[in-house]
């Protein structure tokens, strides 16, 4: 049996990983325990995808207790948990999620700066992601499209980059909130502003222009069924095509996907030079989540531990046992995570110290 790892979620649907080495974070503030997956395919610590992906919602037709009351185990991929559980030079602990993160609509001012960690962190100088021809954000309403600079940037390329291989408009969901921090729902990492969802495929199967109703209301297409791990009618080469296109790029750290994708991926582009930052977990089924490295000389920005191998190794098999699929358990010891004490300044309308 793999050694037992701790997963804290933050949110209210989902969990991020306090340990590991690739995960994403996710939602809900629970605690919970689980199995580790082989070290080789472990998520890394801190946070990673979102349960549900609250960005985008789910596809109805393949909705499980797992992927709806349990968002948690879907996106609970947590790259930044293990090092936000941390207590050096953190603030005195508000109620988590703390609610004054959503009440800030506006980003704070000064030269932007990652704060902490993915699952546990903020950021000034935030900038908001824009629709052009080739990108379409969606669910704009939650006011959860802003982040770093240099990840609106990646998108902007990325969307450049599927056009141009006639995959289509990019669709995007969440990035991270006008000054980062904890999100009320859906999220337990999109914190520093350095993490995004983006949906396989557009919401419509006709192929029509969203509407502004549709972009807040249509769920995101899944591509794998969560129950028996098979690929639904929805599935595409476009689906590992888009991939590919996001993890070449260097600014990547890595992307979390389903394990149903990644094992695919493994079979047909084995040798892709990019292979190694494309990590399963969780949930992943109608997007993939994409972390970008700390910013060069932002040595306020927590990262997570560097990835090995191109996890294509047999740890990827452990994603598809039993002991995986009954997913995470509750662990109620388990604290809730703390943010940097500069973060307080941004949080109450300043700017972080220097």
């Amino acid at each position: 049996m793999a050694p037992r790892w701790v997963m804290v979620a933050m949110g209210t649907l989902g969990l991020a990983c306090a340990r590991g080495s690739e995960s994403p974070a996710a939602e809900g503030y629970t605690a919970f325990s689980a199995t580790q997956p082989p070290t080789s395919t472990a998520p890394a610590t801190g946070e990673g995808a979102d349960g549900r992906d609250a960005a985008v919602g789910g596809d109805a037709a393949t909705a499980t207790p797992q992927s709806i009351a349990g968002a948690a185990v879907r996106d609970a991929a947590s790259p930044d948990a293990g090092a936000a559980m941390g207590t050096a030079g953190a603030a005195a602990a508000p109620p988590w999620p703390d609610p004054r993160w959503a009440a800030v609509t506006t980003p704070a001012p000064g030269a932007p700066r990652s704060l902490g960690g993915y699952a546990r962190g903020c950021i000034q100088g935030a900038v908001p992601l824009e629709d052009d021809p080739h990108l379409v954000v969606m669910r704009r309403s939650r006011r959860r499209y802003f982040g770093h600079p240099d990840l609106v940037a990646f998108l902007q390329r990325l969307a450049a980059a599927s056009h141009r291989k006639g995959l289509g408009p990019l669709f995007v969901g969440d990035l991270g909130q006008a000054r980062g921090g904890p999100t009320l729902t859906g999220h337990a990492s999109h914190q520093s502003g350095l993490d995004v969802d983006v949906l396989f495929l557009s919401p419509r199967a006709d192929g029509k222009a969203l509407t502004a109703a549709d972009r807040e209301a249509l769920p995101a297409r899944a591509v794998v069924d969560l129950r028996t791990f098979a690929f639904t009618p929805h599935y595409t080469p476009r689906v590992l095509t888009l991939v590919g296109l996001a993890a070449a790029d260097p600014v990547v750290d890595r992307i979390f996907v389903h394990p149903a994708l990644k094992r695919r991926l493994c079979d047909e582009q084995r040798g892709a030079p990019w292979q190694g930052r494309v990590r399963p977990w969780w949930g992943h089924h109608d997007h993939l989540h994409v972390r970008l490295r700390c910013p060069a000389g932002d040595t306020g920005c927590e990262g997570q531990p560097p990835l090995t191998g191109d996890g294509c190794d047999k740890g990827l098999a452990w994603w598809f046992s039993a002991e995986s699929k009954a997913g995470p358990k509750k662990d109620p010891t388990a604290p809730p995570p703390q943010l940097p004490a500069a973060c307080e300044a941004l949080v109450t309308g300043g700017a972080a110290a220097p």
